[in-house]
């Protein structure tokens, strides 16, 4: 395809990307970026070609990414996650970085990246109500176990006492309708219909 061409159809293929993309030179500077990665700067895609990280963000941002970049110019494919610290906010990013190459050596990369703070801070909320959950439930003096889909995936002092364990990690990943036998029928419980004790 003839050079010309390119800038037109990487903005045809990705206008509409939620993702950040860009292609890089050697000397790191913007050769064709996407509309989304735009918007992020404040720039247009045109007012970005020939800028670099330490335009768009800082210097700080730039040395983090650098050998990232370095990398990609040795002929590495990259994917992996990292934190930037921008505008005074941690902000996760997942990167891929893939050189592109003229005859044996890479003479640009492709840059691409989405936004996972969000992710990150649920995950992050999630673990911290886990967290307070089996504190809590540490100091109720009834069993408390919990459960997903019939195994055991946490339970408090008091369940391991009333059902003759000496610590949780015998109790982890064990099936909780195994765990109770019906004495008329010898049948599992069935965990589907609910247990209260």
């Amino acid at each position: 395809m003839p050079t010309q061409y390119l800038p037109y159809w990487f903005n045809k293929i990705t206008e509409h990307s939620a993702i950040w993309i860009a292609i890089f030179d050697r000397q790191h500077q913007y050769v064709l970026v996407n509309e989304r990665y735009a918007e992020l700067s404040g720039f247009t895609t045109f007012e970005m070609v020939g800028m670099d990280d330490k335009h768009i963000f800082n210097e700080e941002v730039y040395q983090q990414l650098k050998p990232y970049y370095d990398r990609a110019f040795h002929g590495e494919t990259i994917n992996t996650e990292i934190e930037i610290d921008w505008l005074g906010f941690a902000t996760h990013l997942h990167i891929s970085l893939s050189p592109i190459f003229h005859e044996e050596h890479p003479d640009y990369i492709l840059f691409q990246a989405t936004d996972e703070s969000e992710k990150h801070t649920l995950q992050h909320s999630l673990k911290e109500t886990e967290h307070r959950f089996l504190a809590l439930s540490q100091l109720l003096p009834l069993g408390v176990l919990l459960v997903e889909e019939d195994y055991i995936l946490s339970a408090n002092s008091s369940a391991i006492q009333l059902l003759g364990y000496n610590e949780s990690q015998s109790l982890l990943g064990e099936s909780l309708s195994q765990l109770f036998i019906d004495e008329l029928t010898q049948q599992p419980f069935d965990s589907s219909i609910g247990f209260v004790a």
